[in-house]
């Protein structure tokens, strides 16, 4: 049996005078990722762009995603369970900044998880 964790990546942006317009973003690729929970297959590289005109601070926060038994979500912290490098940075306006996601919990986890 094949177990994957689906990894949510939040992404918390500031930067002073930032315009919201249509051709400015803050784009991440890939959107979305599968995790394996050992070898090559457990980690990620993310590409953060920044299109805004001015610097964006970024900071990077794991969580587990869960639903209740009303089907709220809520979100758990799963910080021991990832290595983010780096967690914090600060991207120039039309740079990109790699950011490399590891899974390095328990390898024996019986089902998959968000």
């Amino acid at each position: 049996m094949i177990r994957k964790l689906f990894l949510g990546l939040a992404l918390a942006a500031a930067a002073l005078g930032l315009g919201a317009g249509p051709s400015t973003a803050l784009v991440v690729s890939p959107m979305s990722y599968q995790l394996g929970v050992d070898g090559d297959g457990a980690s990620v590289t993310l590409r953060v762009e920044n299109r805004f005109s001015t610097p964006v601070a970024i900071e990077i926060s794991v969580g587990e995603r869960v639903l209740d038994g009303n089907g709220q979500e809520i979100l758990n912290a799963a910080d021991n369970d990832f290595t983010v490098f780096p967690p914090l940075a600060t991207i120039e306006p039309g740079a990109v900044q790699a950011i490399r996601i590891k899974y390095v919990g328990d390898s024996g986890i019986g089902t998959s998880r968000s």
